[in-house]
């Protein structure tokens, strides 16, 4: 998986967590160096990440991978929403636990829909810690979903609510990410307070 890195900072994207605006302001406008996660110094490297509700994500990740696939059309059959409400089907909706096992421990987790702080917020004044000033608007904003995308994720959300789908294996999968996400949550005003580790 790639990341980018400028000196001990390393950037991890993921997916259906703002990583396409995300990776174009670390590969194109600040030309962080682009690395793979294998090359990361876990014991050195300062490794951050975005990260939001999990069961919001899942649920994003379930109408990219519908739209990219072209399948909209099967959220209709009966048979089909068992299946939507007990499982994941690719990296859009992976549970970052998985994915990433233990070190998933040793990431900083920066919130991208915390109620109080924008994404760029969050992310502004992270890096600002490590001597990295950037503006706001710097910040792009890609891959917005359009109408048509939300109007299929709440029909997603209904047919889960539906299926009682907080009492599937889902959730247990999903489980160690809520975790992680918590803490998150709980660490952003540590985040927002922080003072410039270079000053």
């Amino acid at each position: 998986m790639r990341a980018y890195r400028h000196e001990q900072l390393v950037y991890i994207p993921t997916y259906k967590n703002a990583a396409t605006s995300y990776e174009h302001l670390f590969s194109k406008i600040l030309n962080w160096e682009i690395i793979l996660t294998e090359n990361i110094n876990w014991e050195n490297d300062v490794v951050f990440g975005h990260i939001s509700d999990p069961y919001v994500r899942h649920l994003r990740g379930t109408v990219q991978f519908l739209i990219q696939y072209n399948l909209k059309n099967i959220v209709d059959d009966k048979r089909f929403n068992r299946l939507l409400t007990s499982g994941y089907f690719d990296q859009h909706s992976y549970p970052l636990t998985l994915m990433f096992g233990e070190k998933s421990k040793k990431i900083t987790w920066l919130p991208i829909d915390s109620i109080e702080y924008s994404s760029e917020k969050v992310t502004t004044t992270f890096l600002k810690k490590y001597g990295i000033s950037i503006d706001l608007n710097q910040i792009p904003r890609l891959n917005i979903s359009p109408e048509e995308n939300k109007q299929l994720l709440n029909q997603i959300k209904e047919i889960c609510i539906a299926h009682n789908y907080q009492h599937t294996g889902l959730f247990f999968m999903l489980d160690d990410d809520m975790i992680l996400y918590q803490h998150a949550i709980i660490n952003l005003s540590t985040i927002i307070n922080s003072k410039n580790i270079n000053a």
